[in-house]
């Protein structure tokens, strides 16, 4: 198919997309989740290793500035799913008083636990709050700094290992 006609046929099928009833989505996401389980063994390795030859080629081809900020992005989101998680469990012990739990991500990638400890805090915000509470919002925030540190030590071999292809792909 030629770049024109992949053109026409996409936005034909867009039009249809946009036409047809949620029932009708539903039911297509059903019969798309259904066929994507199906596929046998080899079949499977052979979508994953497309999928994952995509993403390479993908990543590839950001600038390090894009890398940084996806990654900054990605760090964000998943300390904000563990502070909800840290927030629903605490909830969910029963605790009437509401912790609110704060870990700001490390500033910068090279900042030790002590840096990301100082920047995580938490905060009682009704002195009903129970010691054991606390305690576990403590242990969540200092479980926070050991990552970030690992993070920071990750990043730091990333970039050793980039410069190093770099190196090598330009000799």
């Amino acid at each position: 198919m030629t770049p024109e006609q992949r053109q026409i046929y996409n936005a034909k099928r867009r039009e249809q997309y946009h036409r047809q009833s949620e029932a009708s989505r539903q039911r297509r996401r059903e019969r798309e989740r259904e066929r994507y389980h199906s596929l046998e063994n080899e079949d499977a390795k052979k979508r994953n290793s497309r999928r994952a030859k995509l993403e390479r080629e993908r990543y590839q081809r950001l600038t390090p500035e894009q890398l940084e900020a996806k990654n900054r992005k990605r760090r964000e989101r998943a300390a904000a799913a563990r502070n909800k998680k840290a927030q629903e469990r605490i909830v969910a012990e029963g605790n009437s008083g509401n912790a609110a739990i704060t870990m700001a991500p490390a500033p910068n990638p090279t900042a030790g636990a002590a840096a990301v400890a100082a920047a995580s805090a938490v905060k009682a915000e009704n002195n009903a709050a129970t010691t054991s509470a606390a305690v576990e919002a403590a242990a969540v925030a200092a479980v926070a700094a050991a990552e970030a540190e690992k993070q920071a030590t990750n990043q730091a071999a990333v970039e050793a290992a980039v410069e190093a292809v770099d190196t090598h792909v330009s000799i």
